[in-house]
């Protein structure tokens, strides 16, 4: 097969690709359908395939999962859609556990992050997703116009602390 087809030879099909051989006039017809209503030709095909099966002209819409709403609200400070989801995932967590133990979620205070690190490092979590979900944690109380609960004196050594079994220091008075 060659990579780089010539003008008049076809192009090599990938597997599992299907192909239509239709004349010109109606592929430009399917065209201007398409564009008319604002689809791809890929999807005008599909949904054509779909009626000719029986089934629903559009596929049926998911409903969103959970944490899309919360990564909706985190598109100004996280760009990346992957950690955004990780992010809110990460909230809805802390939010369920605040829950189950009758604490405040937002604004959540320092001592209740660090009962949530405690008890997830309890039940092994490692350093790093402990750490990543203090910070997705910090960032939507920032979104929401909260204050950003911390781990003291930083994240990591809070985080080190809680694995020997330490306790954390108390928060000094005026501090933000």
């Amino acid at each position: 097969m060659n990579p780089n087809p010539q003008a008049g030879e076809r192009s090599p099909r990938r597997s599992g690709q299907r192909t239509l051989d239709l004349p010109s006039a109606l592929v430009e017809e399917l065209k201007s359908e398409a564009n008319r209503l604002g689809r791809s030709l890929s999807s005008l095909v599909q949904m054509a395939w779909r009626i000719s099966n029986g089934r629903s002209p559009d596929p049926p819409e998911r409903p969103p999962e959970p944490w899309e709403p919360v990564a909706a609200e985190l598109v100004p400070r996280l760009s990346n859609p992957s950690k955004r989801r990780t992010a809110s995932r990460a909230w809805l967590h802390f939010e369920q556990w605040c829950v189950a133990r009758g604490q405040s979620p937002l604004p959540a205070r320092d001592e209740t992050l660090a009962a949530y690190a405690a008890e997830r490092l309890a039940g092994g979590a490692p350093t790093n997703e402990i750490l990543r979900a203090a910070s997705a944690i910090s960032l939507v109380h920032r979104v929401r116009g909260c204050r950003a609960p911390r781990l003291r004196p930083s994240a990591r050594k809070a985080v080190d602390r809680l694995r020997a079994g330490e306790a954390l220091p108390p928060r000094r008075a005026g501090t933000g």
